[in-house]
């Protein structure tokens, strides 16, 4: 039934993602730790990947181990890279803007709750077995995908970078440089301007 998918799907999108982020939030949010960009989407992906393998126990025990496999394809990494998305948020209000961060990461938390109401209302309403295992394999990598953009991104607004390291060849440039005189990456962080 297409009403009740919908309905069950929305809820459990939201509910999931907004619990995931509140929960990273007030375990991060005074950590002395997070003390890099990058930080924040790896803390955030932990707390994903933790929430799915708690949620995979309960989905094991009750359709077998089959189904856990399944899950440890699509699910876990659908989980992971929709943390990222609100993850990177986290990293924008603790070293960009230091705005509150349930205002600030409103709309990438709303964002993953309907990307996460879309994939599972595939998997609810979708009757034939191999279509929504299609769906949900390109979308839970698509976000995956995502996930190494923003770390790849994060990992050259590190504070412990010495001035002038490209992170994506090595080279040690001029400390005034704004691109890498080997490679041509941009050098310039937008974290710590």
């Amino acid at each position: 039934n297409f009403s009740q998918s919908f309905i069950i799907s929305t809820f459990v999108g939201f509910n999931e993602e907004i619990t995931k982020a509140v929960v990273t939030i007030l375990l991060v949010r005074n950590l002395k730790d997070l003390d890099e960009p990058i930080d924040a989407v790896i803390y955030a992906t932990a707390v994903g990947l933790g929430f799915s393998i708690f949620e995979n126990f309960q989905y094991t025990r009750e359709h077998g181990l089959f189904n856990l496999v399944l899950r440890s394809f699509t699910a876990m990494p659908l989980h992971i890279g929709l943390a990222a998305i609100w993850g990177y948020k986290i990293a924008e209000v603790k070293f960009l803007n230091g705005r509150n961060y349930f205002d600030s990461m409103k709309q990438a938390v709303l964002l993953a709750a309907g990307l996460h109401a879309l994939y599972d209302f595939f998997q609810f309403f979708i009757a034939n077995n191999v279509l929504p295992l299609i769906i949900s394999v390109t979308f839970t990598y698509f976000l995956v995908g995502i996930i190494k953009k923003k770390l790849d991104y994060l990992a050259t607004q590190s504070p412990f970078l010495k001035a002038g390291t490209c992170t994506h060849c090595g080279t040690i440039n001029p400390v005034d440089a704004k691109k890498c005189k080997s490679c041509g990456m941009n050098l310039m962080q937008e974290f710590y301007k």
